[in-house]
């Protein structure tokens, strides 16, 4: 570079920097024996040294009072994983299919402890429905299977869902996969 090009370098850090400690002549350039990087100064005296006055209020935080993910879907669930997981990847891979529309959560629907998740494409309108588990296999008759087996009943299994977090099935469901349970030790083809 030439020593011009140094120089309308110079001359625009000392504009921007405010600095008129730094002086170019051509013999070279000189600074101040005052002058200190910003870097060096405590905040008072950097403040001072500048007298800039921004005048903003102060840093203000919000928080929500109550964390709620997808609206009233809130505790845990029972899901098979590879069956979730396998369905899960149809709403993933939708965009393909529709360019312009998302799929969004829209709503849960419950039966006992299997749940189904309903998307919605907000550009086709298309609904897809995720279910927690295959249809052959039933959480809900393995409860009342296991409930049976241990010797407790709907409320000792209503306590201990709730205390995992887990909305348990209400006490009609709970009465009816019972029954079926019942059914099949009587038919021994359970």
């Amino acid at each position: 570079m030439r020593k011009e090009q140094y120089r309308d370098i110079l001359e625009r850090i000392m504009i921007e920097t405010h600095s008129p400690s730094v002086n170019i002549s051509d013999t070279g350039i000189s600074v101040n024996e005052q002058f200190q990087l910003p870097s060096q100064l405590s905040p008072e005296e950097d403040h001072e040294k500048n007298d800039i006055d921004l005048d903003l209020p102060p840093l203000e935080m919000e928080a929500d009072e109550e964390y709620k993910p997808l609206g009233d879907l809130m505790g845990r669930r029972i899901v098979d994983l590879a069956h979730l997981l396998t369905e899960y990847e149809k709403v993933i891979k939708y965009p393909t299919k529709c360019t312009r529309g998302r799929m969004k959560f829209t709503k849960e629907f419950r039966s006992g402890l299997v749940t189904k998740l309903y998307f919605y494409c907000d550009n086709c309108e298309k609904q897809m429905i995720i279910c927690s588990e295959s249809e052959s296999k039933s959480v809900n008759n393995a409860v009342a299977w296991g409930s049976l087996s241990t010797g407790i009943g709907y409320c000792q299994c209503d306590k201990l869902f709730g205390v995992l977090n887990i909305p348990f099935m209400a006490s009609k469901t709970y009465s009816k996969e019972v029954a079926k349970v019942k059914k099949g030790l009587a038919n021994d083809t359970f």
